[in-house]
């Protein structure tokens, strides 16, 4: 089997796809499709999300700003900033996509 490249590999898990490439028998594709639609419109955690970002780790590479589906991050003189914490559902998608691991995320 070839191994799949990093954005590759994110897009299934993103999609809930198995590792073959194949949709399982839970659902079709309007299944993600209803999935995507509903992530912009749920409500914000109840529990208060602490977001800490070690400035001195973080490159700048903004995969948190693009891949956080609440638009918590942004950037400021090429690094990463918490603008609205207050969005932030402790999804942690952004500690799991920031190769520096400049991210923590605690929700509580």
């Amino acid at each position: 089997m070839e191994n799949p490249g990093f954005l590759s590999l994110f897009a299934r898990i993103l999609l809930y796809l198995p590792a073959g490439g194949e949709r399982d028998d839970c659902g079709d594709s309007s299944d993600a499709m209803e999935m995507e639609q509903s992530v912009g419109s749920e409500k914000p955690a109840a529990r208060a999300a602490r977001i800490s970002i070690r400035e001195e780790w973080c490159k700048g590479c903004q995969f948190c700003v693009a891949f956080c589906p609440r638009d918590v991050f942004r950037m400021e003189g090429g690094r990463c900033v918490v603008e609205r914490p207050d969005l932030c559902t402790c999804c942690r998608l952004c500690v799991w996509i920031c190769p520096e691991f400049a991210i923590q995320v605690s929700c509580g």
